[in-house]
């Protein structure tokens, strides 16, 4: 979770554990619902993506910025990059072109219709400021929804929860904060 209990509860202005289960729901399912605007995840972790295409088009990584500390020969190495059935094994071999995660491969041998596949270190160790204030003020829609019209539905897998009555999805789409991280940091596919 991007934003701790502690810093949503001082946001708030909220003493005390009394909500803290409501606050953690808020919390977690608005950061679920900027990552899906935004079509990406925002934690530094490992990732995975296939994707089709020519290799003379450049592909978007996912979840930028992104790096790959090595490279392995197969499916179960930490790293990898596989195209049109081969395990790139040099960095000469393709380049991230910027902070967006712009992949383009070098040696155009590789070049096919197929599918590729690439696992790679993507996110931010620390995440943007902006990100982190998107999340608490739709938190805190969330939470005051949450209070005043109640849950409707819930689950635990990647986060969902529903709330009766009001219209918290349209009012967080069309904060500030959450158009500036839209325009800064959503994946833009080409």
């Amino acid at each position: 979770m991007i934003v701790s209990l502690s810093l949503l509860r001082s946001y708030l202005g909220i003493v005390g554990s009394e909500f803290d289960t409501q606050l953690e729901q808020s919390a977690m399912a608005a950061q679920g619902m900027l990552e899906t605007l935004c079509g990406r995840k925002f934690e530094q972790a490992t990732y995975e993506e296939s994707f089709r295409g020519l290799c003379d088009d450049p592909y978007f990584i996912r979840n930028f910025p992104a790096s790959f500390p090595s490279l392995g020969s197969d499916f179960s190495s930490d790293f990898y990059i596989y195209v049109n059935g081969n395990f790139l094994e040099s960095y000469d071999d393709f380049l991230l072109m910027d902070e967006f995660g712009e992949l383009e491969l070098v040696n155009r041998i590789f070049c096919d219709r197929m599918i590729h596949k690439i696992k790679y270190r993507g996110g931010f160790a620390v995440v943007p400021a902006e990100i982190k204030q998107a999340i608490l003020e739709g938190a805190k829609i969330l939470f005051e929804t949450s209070k005043n019209a109640g849950i409707a539905s819930e689950s635990m897998g990647d986060v969902s929860v529903s709330y009766l009555g009001g219209d918290a999805g349209t009012r967080l789409q069309t904060l500030p904060s959450w158009i500036n991280v839209s325009e800064l940091y959503c994946v833009v596919r080409v």
